[in-house]
């Protein structure tokens, strides 16, 4: 229960205890439940949608720009952030050293507004483009895999920096985590859609490998910021995997 406290402060701005102790080992064994708060961020986003589709009577384009809202504030924008600092980061510099400092630059570039604005635009086009009987089994599942993500990039990668608030993550991360959380990833998804699902169980760990070798040879590991960066890009490749699935496989 610890664990999952802090990893719901963590991840989200619910509170349950705000003087609960956090502790290095105490940070990367919460690492565990991050698909456990995928899952509650997907229940809530859930019943946002209903809400502004069934009971306010609004067009799909607005009720899916505004659940796409309730998510950056559910998260504070956490991952968003992450995505934006990265991509200036490898965008703006060749050498290992200036790409850290620039990903630390609290200022935000063009090229890192551009990603936010790409992200988000996709988000809510292919939640528009999902057929409206999976939209919901889409909405678990994103945030889902995006959590489940982080754990695969911790448990696989090492970490750039010498010190930083994500290497508790990286360094506490082991199989036993991975393990656990790809247990009760593959589970939801299989109880929501079904074998055909574990297309997707497939996709977001074959893009976390290329993603981490590519960090590799860029910066040496991985940091925050690209574990941010592998949540956002893998909630996209869910909800283009789900459009596939419905639109080429069916369920």
């Amino acid at each position: 229960m610890h664990g999952f406290i802090i990893a719901l402060q963590f991840l989200t701005r619910l509170t349950i205890n705000p003087n609960i102790e956090v502790t290095e080992k105490g940070l990367g064994k919460s690492v565990i439940f991050f698909p456990v708060i995928g899952c509650i961020l997907g229940c809530i986003l859930i019943i946002a949608s209903l809400f502004f589709s069934k009971i306010l009577c609004l067009s799909p384009l607005t009720a899916n720009l505004l659940t796409v809202t309730i998510l950056i504030w559910l998260t504070c924008g956490l991952h968003l952030d992450g995505l934006a600092d990265t991509i200036d980061g490898l965008s703006g510099a060749r050498e290992k050293e200036k790409i850290l400092f620039i990903m630390r630059d609290s200022c935000v570039g063009v090229m890192g507004v551009l990603s936010l604005i790409c992200i988000l635009s996709m988000k809510v086009c292919f939640l528009g483009e999902i057929q409206p009987e999976f939209k919901n089994q889409a909405l678990l599942l994103m945030p889902l895999m995006g959590r489940w993500g982080i754990v695969i990039a911790c448990c696989l990668g090492t970490y750039a920096r010498e010190n930083g608030k994500a290497r508790a993550f990286i360094a506490q991360t082991g199989i036993k985590e991975l393990v656990l959380s790809t247990i009760f990833t593959i589970g939801v998804t299989f109880a929501l859609i079904g074998w055909k699902g574990m297309l997707l169980t497939f996709i977001i760990p074959l893009f976390i490998l290329i993603w981490i070798r590519y960090l590799i040879i860029k910066i040496g590991g991985v940091t925050g910021d690209t574990l941010g960066a592998c949540c956002e890009c893998s909630e996209v490749l869910v909800l283009i995997g789900m459009l596939a699935l419905s639109r080429i496989v069916g369920f």
